[in-house]
């Protein structure tokens, strides 16, 4: 029996009869759900479970998955069973039936759908996460114990300079790593961010401040352009700072000795654009769909000389995500790339 706020007995608007409530929640549900009788025969169908049957891949769904489950309630058994349709899109369900059951009899049978494709993809994404944490940090820490083992051994007093300024190469790049998670996973688990109005110019010179020293070591120069009058921008200025820093040191990383990076900004009506150029190494065009994903390299060899954790782009992306704004690139092998971020005015 429901009960009012107040504890008192309630009961349905007698202008909606119980079946029409029973109805209109079933129809609210976001999972198809199907009543049929003993035989098979569908008694009801919600809204839901009607949009599923009337797609592209409805036959093959009513045809296969759907009558077998079917026949299986009708055994008098509970079924729950995975499926994919393979599209496209490719589609993944979770189907359940439940006998209805009347004086040891089957009468009929509830049938859910529901549409897991989102989760699915979740969980393939956290697998792969977790896949590739494992072999970034195994492969610093394999060889700093390698390298210990040998130092152990060793009395050379070059050779164990040598092996130290290697130890100490591997944790730093082992530091990185982590600093790197703990960075992206603040910023994707920010429900909001912390904005208020800031001058362009401080954030960016703190980002160019940090990533000054790998800079000087290659004799890499960064070249900063900005409007007459400096603009003020509402933005969470630590996401920003790590974004512009990950840009820059993305820049700096692919870049030969003694090159020049441009960072411009273009103040418009009704956007901030800041555009990162460098005259690199380039992007081959069938990595520039993939470049934004965790740990992934364009160029392994190279990562693995310049330190890359492969995760800076991920961070770029998220932080312009939650600032509602996009990032473009433009690329050509041998002759560089430019990221370009747009920042709306009135977000």
């Amino acid at each position: 029996m429901l009960h009012d706020s107040n504890g008192q007995h309630s009961s349905p608007q007698p202008s909606i009869n119980k079946v029409k409530y029973l109805e209109m929640g079933l129809n609210s549900l976001n999972l198809g759900v199907v009543v049929c009788d003993s035989n098979g025969g569908i008694i009801f169908a919600n809204s839901q479970a009607e949009k599923m049957f009337s797609t592209s891949y409805g036959d093959a769904l009513t045809a296969k998955e759907f009558q077998n489950l079917i026949h299986e309630a009708a055994k008098g058994n509970y079924t729950n069973q995975n499926f994919d349709l393979f599209g496209p899109p490719k589609r993944s369900f979770l189907a359940k039936a439940t006998p209805l059951i009347e004086d040891q009899k089957v009468v009929g049978f509830t049938a859910t759908l529901e549409d897991i494709s989102l989760k699915k993809q979740l969980d393939d994404v956290r697998r792969d996460f977790v896949a590739n944490v494992s072999h970034e940090l195994k492969t610093p820490i394999g060889a700093m114990q390698l390298l210990a083992e040998t130092m152990s051994i060793e009395s050379d007093p070059d050779v164990l300079a040598r092996l130290s300024s290697r130890v100490e190469k591997e944790a730093i790049r082992l530091g990185r790593i982590v600093e790197d998670l703990l960075d992206l996973s603040r910023i994707e688990s920010s429900g909001s961010t912390e904005k208020r109005n800031q001058p362009i110019d401080q954030v960016i010179q703190e980002a160019v401040s940090r990533v000054s020293t790998s800079a000087s070591l290659k004799d890499v120069s960064i070249d900063i352009v900005l409007p007459k009058d400096t603009p003020e921008i509402s933005i969470d200025a630590r996401q920003m700072i790590s974004a512009i820093y990950n840009l820059l040191d993305n820049a700096v990383k692919y870049s030969d000795q003694n090159d020049q990076i441009q960072l411009e900004v273009v103040d418009s009506v009704d956007w901030l654009t800041l555009s990162v150029r460098d005259n690199g190494i380039g992007i081959p065009p069938r990595d520039l769909e993939r470049i934004f994903e965790r740990f992934y390299r364009v160029d392994q060899n190279r990562s693995r000389i310049t330190g890359g954790t492969g995760l800076g782009l991920s961070i770029v992306r998220h932080v312009v995500e939650n600032h509602e704004g996009h990032i473009t690139v433009e690329s050509e092998e041998g002759k560089g790339s430019t990221f370009t971020v747009w920042l709306p005015k009135d977000a």
